[in-house]
């Protein structure tokens, strides 16, 4: 199976090697964004510079699932769908709080949308299960070992 793990900020690398350990083909997608001035200076989601070249790379990437773990991410792989691109599975690395998702514009409702379009969603605990159904309005499986990552990724694979 061909796994596509997409963060802007490029942490999932220790997922990555774990999945990669078990037999996948694993690829950390990150995009390339645009300079931050474009999405600093009025407060937008940081990361909305990175879905272009993401969407790109998924659609050309002959991925069987893209696992997102940021709002932006999972955004750009639902458009990606759209075109061609592999199943989503949505998870955020973080506990989501209300405070973070409203800090920057159009974060929340990126999420909300993302959530609601991926096929899969995951949290990390069930603290932060529960704060990604009140906030994200979606029931998240609670995945916390590499190998409940993988189940998660035959569930959602294409035929």
């Amino acid at each position: 199976m061909r796994v596509a793990l997409l963060d802007p900020t490029d942490q999932p690398d220790g997922l990555a090697d774990a999945i990669a350990q078990a037999g996948d083909d694993v690829a950390v997608v990150s995009g390339h964004p645009l300079p931050r001035a474009f999405t600093d200076r009025r407060g937008y989601e940081e990361h909305l510079g990175t879905v272009p070249s993401t969407v790109a790379g998924l659609v050309r990437g002959g991925f069987d699932v893209a696992h997102a773990f940021h709002p932006a991410s999972a955004w750009a792989a639902v458009l990606a769908r759209r075109l061609g691109g592999p199943p989503v599975i949505f998870s955020l690395a973080r506990t989501p709080t209300r405070a973070w998702l409203v800090a920057r514009r159009y974060r929340l409702a990126i999420a909300v949308k993302a959530a609601a379009e991926a096929d899969a969603c995951s949290a990390p605990s069930a603290e932060a299960a529960v704060a990604f159904r009140r906030y994200l309005l979606r029931e998240p499986t609670v995945v916390g070992e590499p190998e409940s990552y993988r189940k998660l990724y035959r569930q959602v694979t294409r035929g």
